[in-house]
């Protein structure tokens, strides 16, 4: 794990292999994060990118950021799937050929396992 609370990026390891990474960064001076997971592709639908998500929304949480915003391509299936296993609620909109999903943080958020 590594930031200053405006920048967090984590990663999953499988053995020596970087299995998967999540990051948010913050705009200066607002409480919204922008977040973006990646599971290498030999390692997806292993559990992998819930946990990493989980832990980056207390993270930011807890550094005062009250909402997440990820965008994806058309669809978006993956990341809704992985916030959804990561325990946070979000609202779906379309915009242009991308799906942005924003989760609101509640205050002292804390890791669930």
């Amino acid at each position: 794990a590594g930031g200053d609370g405006r920048r967090v990026a984590l990663a999953a390891l499988v053995g020596a292999d970087i299995a998967g990474v999540a990051r948010f960064d913050v705009d200066d001076g607002e409480a919204l994060a922008h977040l973006a997971v990646v599971v290498e592709d030999r390692h997806q639908r292993r559990g992998i990118g819930a946990p990493l998500v989980g832990e980056l929304a207390v993270l930011a949480a807890n550094a005062d950021v009250r909402h997440l915003r990820a965008v994806a391509p058309a669809g978006g299936e993956g990341l809704t799937r992985t916030l959804r296993r990561a325990g946070l609620a979000f609202t779906v909109r379309r915009e242009g050929t991308s799906v942005v999903l924003d989760c609101g943080l509640p205050h002292g958020l804390t890791a669930s396992a």
